[in-house]
């Protein structure tokens, strides 16, 4: 491990099996464990060559406490037990090889609370101790939880108030764990997988759970259930709260048990950097095989990537983003097997490919240092944020909305600035959107009739108002020549485009707001149609008036800059180029490293710069100062590189 530059280590102390790997008086110990304290023997082994041990254990996962106490077991609406295949999120039968769920309203909650001070008390100064497993598939209906309910007054045939139950009690039992564990180790920093959500809903969401986390912890293994999308979504909200956050994937070409699938080497260098270019300390993911040792292609494997990015890593980790767009969370969330964020998902997509630097944020955050805000399809603008988004215009931001976003829960628009009639949902779904003479001139998309595939709102505007306010109208609705139906359709898809209206698509107020009347969000992420992100950029372009990162790199290289946490340490630029392909039915694979050629930059950089160079080799690189940005060009990059502006 010291020798593939490996620095901290997570060990089990109790796995999903519920057998404990060291002398334990509460649980039972492993019967096939040939060493007397496994646990404390690897911690001392660690410690005796400067690597930090931490320690992990499991709540809603434990098949010893299953056979054991089947009356601690969750069960389903229906009354069947909760049990689920980890892949693919199925539901399984009592016969399926998979994992059963345990309440932790019932008195399993005390076994997890005298498991987890027990380890806690005998390694006290390990780094944190990793609780994982807590959830339920879906909300519990045990007679626990049931008689839950009954106390705080819900009503259990309601399946809001069995979410309640759920959300509620998962909560309590995270300040229950955390004093009895504070009560003997009180500086013990917890962690809670399966906790982080990002959405828009406060309460739903993760932010009243902050207070039990003392680390943020991004479960992500790309080739596993989660693929490359789920990484970043997260890192890129969580990154602006307080706790330390760290990135987990894994050695493994699927997922956890994939025994002898070894994960490529190029796909575990871009995992890792990009979770370092977004300011993560980056993990990965290995299990100790029954015979105890440790698999050397593994660790040559590991080694390989740590001991490369580690001389980059220290204006990595921690860094702190310079970002100039903010894009809003709805108040539907991602999961691991179902994400709901086609939106926001989009958004990202597209602000990725075209190297603008962004974070997520939600309705509480600080919103000012952003140039634009993204409001993508269905973000409601009612009380609260409707004054939120006014102060933020008033002090200079602007405002790139879709759809539905932008209005009230009366379906009217709500932002200041811009005069939307709502008429609602366009009659024709899809439709098509109609280039005008701006676009056209300037080359953004082509002069024809572009396919809206989720359709949109229909919209209008006082022609006196228009021509008064100096609005815009850069592109305009054309219907298809009927809705299709099954008794009523053409060829093998939509409608083709019939006549051209002066109804508008895409509308800009001349200052400060940007609207499209369709999903373009939720279309670029199903369907990835270069005329939506084109337009977007156009609508970005209007509005701020040059974008932090200019560059000719490729769509399918990924760029952040990152304020270093070294002490007056530089600005960091960080430059990826990986390209992920779908060459099975379910995982993507990277295989080889593409090298890119004479890129050349424009940064912006808001300070002084005496020299350019490179972190890894501290190789000058030539610059010309123009004004606030930096002009360079970097004559290869080949996977990554790490560039200091000091």
């Amino acid at each position: 491990m010291k020798d593939a530059g490996v620095t901290a280590v997570c060990l089990f102390s109790r796995g999903h099996h519920g057998w404990c790997y060291y002398p334990t008086k509460v649980g039972e110990k492993h019967p096939n464990l040939k060493r007397e304290n496994l646990l404390g023997e690897q911690i001392e082994a660690l410690k005796s060559v400067g690597i930090v041990p931490s320690i992990y254990t499991t709540v809603c996962w434990d098949e010893l406490q299953v056979s054991k106490h089947p009356e601690w077991v969750c069960l389903r609406e229906n009354g069947q037990i909760m049990k689920m295949n980890p892949l693919t999120g199925e539901s399984l039968s009592p016969f399926d090889p998979g994992w059963t769920f345990l309440c932790w309203n019932s008195p399993y909650r005390d076994y997890v609370l005298s498991q987890s001070v027990e380890v806690c008390f005998m390694y006290p100064d390990v780094d944190y101790l990793f609780v994982d497993i807590l959830f339920n598939d879906e909300p519990c209906c045990c007679p626990y939880c049931l008689e839950r309910m009954k106390k705080h007054g819900l009503d259990s045939n309601n399946p809001k108030d069995r979410e309640k139950n759920s959300l509620d009690s998962a909560r309590e039992f995270m300040e229950f764990l955390n004093n009895g564990v504070h009560s003997v180790v009180p500086d013990m920093p917890l962690f809670y997988n399966s906790r982080l959500r990002v959405t828009g809903s406060i309460e739903k969401g993760t932010k009243p759970e902050l207070q039990y986390l003392g680390v943020i912890i991004v479960e992500s293994l790309p080739s596993g259930p989660w693929g490359y999308e789920y990484f970043p979504l997260f890192a890129r909200y969580f990154q602006n709260f307080p706790q330390k956050m760290m990135g987990h994937t894994g050695k493994f070409q699927k997922m956890w048990g994939d025994f002898g699938g070894l994960k490529n080497q190029v796909a575990l260098d871009y995992e890792v950097i990009r979770m370092m270019a977004l300011g993560v300390v980056a993990s990965i993911g290995d299990q100790l095989p029954p015979s105890g040792q440790l698999d050397s292609a593994t660790y040559d494997l590991i080694g390989h990537t740590y001991n490369r990015v580690s001389r980059v890593e220290e204006h990595l980790i921690g860094s702190k983003p310079i970002d100039e767009v903010a894009i809003m969370l709805s108040n539907k969330e991602i999961r691991v097997f179902n994400s709901e964020l086609d939106a926001e998902k989009g958004a990202m997509k597209m602000l990725s490919q075209l190297h603008y630097q962004f974070s997520f944020v939600d309705e509480e955050s600080d919103l000012s240092s952003y140039t634009v805000l993204i409001l993508p399809d269905i973000i409601t603008v009612d009380g609260d944020l409707a004054e939120k988004l006014k102060k933020y215009m008033e002090r200079g931001g602007k405002i790139l909305a879709s759809y539905q976003s932008g209005l009230n829960s009366a379906r009217q628009w709500a932002i200041d600035g811009l005069d939307l009639d709502i008429k609602g949902e366009y009659p024709y779904k899809p439709y098509y959107v109609y280039p005008g003479v701006k676009l056209q001139s300037e080359g953004i998309i082509e002069k024809t009739d572009h396919i809206q595939y989720l359709g949109g709102m229909e919209i209008c505007l006082d022609n006196d108002t228009v021509a008064n306010k100096g609005i815009e109208v850069l592109a305009t609705i054309t219907n298809p020549y009927f809705n299709r139906t099954w008794d009523h359709f053409c060829s093998h898809l939509q409608t083709p485009p019939n006549e051209r209206t002066d109804i508008p698509e895409m509308v800009f107020n001349g200052e400060n707001i940007v609207y499209f009347s369709s999903m373009k969000f939720s279309c670029y992420n199903k369907f990835s149609s270069k005329c939506d992100r084109n337009m977007v950029e156009y609508g970005l372009d209007l509005l701020m008036s040059k974008k932090i990162i200019v560059s000719d790199l490729p769509s399918t290289a990924e760029v952040t800059l990152r304020q270093s946490p070294v002490e007056n340490g530089p600005v960091v630029l960080t430059v990826i180029h990986y390209v992920p392909q779908r060459r099975t039915d379910t995982i993507d694979i990277i295989e080889d490293v593409i090298p890119l050629y004479d890129i050349h930059f424009s940064v912006k950089v808001n300070r002084g710069i005496t020299s350019v160079a490179d972190a890894d080799t501290k190789t000058s690189i030539d610059f010309v100062r123009k004004d606030d940005r930096v002009e360079f060009v970097l004559s290869k990059i080949e996977g990554y590189r790490v560039i200091l502006f000091m």
